[in-house]
């Protein structure tokens, strides 16, 4: 089973995170596709809206953390993070069509994150977010790197320290998403979004994501990304994550 589906429909590029049985999580393979397929989206001239969404019941669970711990040297796991990770987020802002993040369930940790990037948000009725990685030793990187400035600071730096959860309806008022939708009204949505786009020239939509992604440039997330990267990497935050997933495990069992 491929683990990010691909699919154009109604002038649409539709990305979807395909692990359900792992809550969508993200994992190498996972990132590699999703760039694969953003840049697949950027090159179809019939495409006007790229659209971001997971299936089963929740968005996405946020970094395979078995993937962390796979890395043997710190080299190792830096690169997951700057080869993958961060350059995903890169191909999301400076993408030439915009992105449209569909959150179809709870979303936690990087799958926040990716919300954060895209352009446009909407989630349905029981999504919620979660930014509790830092109880793992782990910082939300893109979240301070520009979340910052287009979120309520205050808000964005309670889900960051406390790891609470907000609703789908807080985070309209955050400014997080940009609407909540009811799941069967999803398609509509993006069908009258694309409607609207192809109202504007192509040309002009493109300038308009190129000034966007310069301005997100000058945040500087980059060096933000690279300080949290090298925390997420040392021994005590291996050592938290390794005791989670015991519990994951043993809860099970």
């Amino acid at each position: 089973m491929d683990k990010v589906l691909f699919t154009v429909k109604n002038r649409s590029a539709w990305i979807v995170l395909n692990r359900p049985e792992k809550l969508n999580s993200l994992d190498k393979e996972s990132w590699i596709l999703i760039q694969e397929y953003i840049k697949k989206a950027n090159d179809n001239p019939n495409v006007k809206l790229i659209v971001l969404t997971g299936s089963g019941d929740v968005f996405c669970a946020g970094e395979d953390l078995n993937d962390i711990l796979s890395s043997s040297t710190i080299n190792e796991s830096l690169n997951l993070f700057y080869k993958y990770v961060l350059e995903t987020f890169e191909l999301i802002i400076k993408s030439s069509k915009p992105v449209l993040t569909v959150v179809n369930g709870p979303a936690y940790g990087v799958g926040v994150e990716l919300v954060l990037a895209s352009d446009l948000a909407i989630a349905v009725e029981n999504s919620y977010f979660t930014l509790s990685q830092g109880r793992l030793g782990v910082g939300p990187a893109i979240a301070l790197g520009i979340g910052l400035t287009s979120v309520s600071r205050k808000k964005l730096l309670e889900m960051i320290l406390t790891g609470r959860p907000i609703t789908a309806l807080k985070a309209v008022e955050a400014g997080i998403i940009n609407d909540v939708v009811n799941k069967n009204d999803v398609e509509s949505y993006v069908e009258r979004l694309v409607e609207d786009l192809s109202a504007i020239p192509d040309s002009l939509v493109r300038l308009i994501k190129n000034i966007n992604s310069k301005y997100m440039e000058l945040l500087d997330y980059k060096t933000v990304f690279r300080e949290l990267a090298l925390y997420i990497v040392n021994e005590e935050t291996r050592s938290r994550i390794k005791r989670f997933l015991e519990r994951k495990t043993y809860s099970r069992s």
